[in-house]
């Protein structure tokens, strides 16, 4: 029998009953329970049926009803049943126990004996996965079902885990939780991913709703739902790394939040921040990840000193110029991510690095310099010659006009670094609408088959077809690319597959490359 606010698990997946009742449909003989589920394209409806509403649900189209008597449903566990359903059942005994027969021999399983009694020894477990267990409540230890598991199991009363992943399961109680670490005093890592901890403020001790012990160093509380003004109430001595994502926090719920004193690593990802929380700004955070929440600027924003690793993956970033405020913003990055914003929404990935390392102060990641670079870009390492032709490519751009940038500190510094002046070739010609392009074949490229004047506004197409006049092969048998800085054994490959793009967007120079693939 379940009741409101229970979480109920069905074939593996979880929601909350929202109702318990009789509904029409069903009659008065056949109970019935209303379920918003935690994954909303599962449901049929809101709470209503036929036009009586029964519930409402706190997000619209993720409920939907269950007869009580549905063998669906999975039955609720205690904490030590599924330890012991998991590591020491008495079926794993007997299945790794059997003899192994080689045609007409027969052999001693010593291998899985061996496993059997390292898995039976549950108090020296290092790790303890129990996620998707349907686990509500502690229980005691009697609980556990192998006698000599259970006896072992109260002589040490103890279990050495380091981690403990207790994810998507019924808890919603925090004294729950507290009676289950207590059987951890080594416990380091805890994983409460997917529980709805909804305990009310009003439950609290001394204005602390839960406290975690001081071994704790790691808590991950992805969508638990917690209440903002609950993590105000939440302790967490030692913990570095929080995890709170997919949680549907918004801007108001961190204004008098600053997180933990201690913590180091924070996940805010898949809320629904439209800005990072000033509250933030603390000495010890290092690591911020704000991936898949609304953020569109970061302006207003003070600057952040102290961190090193960012992720602003699909946010609302629209514009260049955002980019350029976190340059200004965020000193002392060492990593970004931040793929998949409206403002590279028309950009290959090759053209967002190159506008991203023109804009953001990058060096290699084997150089070992200072702190303050970039050397991991959305995901991956930089190298020296792709800092280098990126940001030749990107001054070229700025000069001709084709590119803005608004950091002028970011600005002074390609120009100090290349001596602007003397060595970077912007388009030279007579009329600056035109431009000289030399064609070549990529298996011969030192021979010149042509050169031909062009220009500037005219498109990648236009210069497809005077290649294809010259070649008499098909437009679609052929491929044409050039080199950024027009250096084949240094330059970044750039290959000319947008048809419309203008030839003065590519950055060319007069009497550049052109190769025929």
């Amino acid at each position: 029998m379940f009741s409101v606010s229970d979480r109920i698990s069905v074939q593996n997946a979880l929601g909350t009953v929202r109702f318990v009742g009789y509904v029409h449909v069903w009659g008065s003989q056949t109970l019935a329970y209303g379920i918003e589920w935690d994954d909303p394209a599962r449901g049929k409806n809101s709470g209503e049926l036929d036009g009586i509403s029964y519930f409402t649900t706190l997000t619209a189209g993720a409920g939907s009803f269950l007869k009580a008597t549905s063998t669906k449903i999975s039955k609720p566990c205690l904490f030590f049943e599924a330890v012991s359903q998991r590591y020491a059942s008495e079926s794993n005994t007997d299945a790794l126990s059997e003899k192994v027969v080689f045609g007409s021999k027969t052999v001693e399983n010593f291998g899985f004996q061996k496993l059997n009694e390292i898995l039976n020894d549950i108090a020296h477990l290092e790790v303890i996965m129990l996620d998707h267990q349907c686990i509500r409540i502690a229980g005691e230890p009697g609980e556990m079902k192998v006698k000599e598991v259970s006896n072992n199991f109260e002589l040490n009363h103890m279990f050495g885990a380091e981690t403990l992943d207790l994810s998507s399961n019924l808890i919603t109680k925090w004294s729950e939780v507290g009676k289950i670490m207590h059987y951890f005093p080594k416990l380091k890592s805890i994983n409460l991913n997917g529980n709805r901890l909804l305990d009310d403020t009003s439950e609290k001790t001394s204005g602390c709703i839960f406290a975690f012990p001081e071994s704790v160093i790691s808590v991950s509380l992805s969508a638990t739902f917690i209440p903002a003004q609950n993590l105000l109430c939440l302790f967490f001595p030692n913990v570095t790394r929080l995890e709170l994502s997919e949680n549907n926090y918004e801007d108001c719920d961190f204004n008098n939040w600053q997180g933990p004193e201690k913590v180091a690593e924070l996940d805010l990802s898949y809320n629904k921040f439209s800005l990072i929380p000033l509250s933030l700004n603390k000495h010890t955070l290092t690591l911020l990840i704000l991936a898949d929440n609304q953020i569109s600027s970061v302006r207003q924003l003070p600057v952040f000193e102290h961190i090193k690793k960012l992720d602003l993956r699909r946010n609302a970033i629209s514009s260049f110029d955002e980019i350029d405020q976190i340059a200004r913003k965020f000193p002392n990055l060492n990593e970004l991510r931040i793929n998949d914003c409206p403002v590279f929404e028309n950009l290959t990935s090759e053209e967002m690095t190159l506008h991203l390392i023109g804009r953001l102060v990058c060096e290699p990641w084997m150089a070992k310099l200072s702190p303050k670079f970039i050397n991991k870009l959305n995901g991956t390492f930089l190298l020296h010659l792709e800092i280098t032709n990126a940001e030749l490519y990107f001054i070229s751009k700025v000069k001709s006009g084709h590119f803005s940038i608004s950091n002028t500190e970011r600005w002074k510094q390609l120009v100090m670094k290349y001596d602007i002046h003397e060595s970077v070739r912007t388009q030279i010609s007579s009329d600056d609408r035109k431009i000289v392009l030399s064609i070549r074949k990529a298996s011969n490229p030192d021979h010149e088959l042509f050169s031909r004047v062009f220009l500037q506004k005219n498109s990648v197409l236009r210069l497809k077809g005077v290649v294809l006049k010259h070649i008499a092969k098909y437009i679609l048998d052929f491929s044409i690319y050039y080199y950024v800085n027009d250096d084949q054994a240094y330059g970044t490959r750039q290959i000319l597959s947008d048809d419309i793009a203008s030839l003065q967007s590519l950055g060319l120079s007069q009497n550049h490359r052109i190769y025929v693939l």
